[in-house]
């Protein structure tokens, strides 16, 4: 898979809401709100979101509420290697819909970049979180304009020792033959990470 990336593999809210898996809390939401049984289910009207460390992360908002200067995110089109950018050291918990914003400069035509948050010791260990990007889709060039660029949705704990970036590929396994059809650069000036932190 390129860029790599971690993956959630189980189902830790499941398991914190209902005492069980997705089909016993499925059951028990069903017996609530369609029989009017009172199963004793919690959690109603808030965020579960589910860690690639097998916990359960509970918000009431997935807004991004921190704002971290990370100055130029770069990256090259038609193909090279994912980059990574320090946005913050942990321990931070992130949880709910992340973006970037920023002056974008991208000289061809059907410019296209990948971006998502990534966990590591450095930019050279860093991997995707969720294995997950979203992409920018610029079909004329542009010069300095200002964007927001979504980021897929996450939950992650990043520990002590590591660290969060902000990660930019010009190819992504997700979206096949979708790349830039011309070779170039995908630059962000003045860049902003916007995350939703937990514990603020």
């Amino acid at each position: 898979m390129l860029p790599q990336g971690v993956s959630v593999t189980s189902d830790p809210c499941s398991k914190a809401l209902a005492g069980g898996d997705f089909e016993h809390l499925s059951i028990r939401f069903f017996d609530e709100q369609l029989k009017g049984r009172d199963t004793g289910l919690h959690g109603y009207g808030r965020y579960h979101l589910a860690t690639p460390d097998s916990t359960c992360t509970t918000v009431d908002s997935v807004k991004a509420d921190a704002a971290y200067d990370v100055g130029t995110v770069a990256t090259t089109e038609t193909g090279g290697a994912p980059l990574s950018y320090k946005v913050a050291d942990g321990p931070i918990r992130v949880a709910g819909a992340p973006y970037l914003t920023g002056d974008l400069t991208a000289l061809g035509a059907n410019n296209r970049a990948f971006y998502g948050l990534a966990v590591g010791t450095s930019p050279a260990d860093a991997h995707l979180v969720q294995d997950n990007v979203l992409p920018l889709n610029e079909l004329a060039p542009v010069t300095g304009e200002k964007r927001r660029i979504a980021l897929p949705s996450v939950a992650v704990d990043v520990p002590a020792g590591q660290s969060l970036f902000v990660l930019a590929s010009p190819v992504s396994d997700t979206f096949v033959g979708m790349g830039s059809r011309t070779p170039g650069a995908v630059v962000l000036d003045n860049t902003v990470v916007h995350l939703p932190v937990v514990g603020r």
